[in-house]
């Protein structure tokens, strides 16, 4: 569920960027929701994933330093 909310947020992100809308709004609020869906859902309580979001987790924190220091 996470995954796909990410890729949907990930979606409309490029759409705002390609009609030139602030896209900071919709950063945020994409944040939240996906944290709040991960907290709600039993995804974090299920031991077999921990070898998988170890990984993920140092991809998404790598691109986003990445993001952050494009102009």
């Amino acid at each position: 569920m996470v995954w796909i909310l990410l890729g949907v947020s990930l979606v409309a992100m490029e759409l705002l960027e390609l009609l030139e809308v602030d896209s900071w709004p919709a950063l945020v609020a994409s944040a939240i929701s996906i944290t709040v869906v991960a907290f709600v859902s039993d995804l974090p309580r299920q031991p077999q994933l921990q070898a998988a979001q170890i990984p993920a987790t140092l991809l998404f924190g790598a691109a986003a330093l990445i993001a952050l220091s494009l102009p």
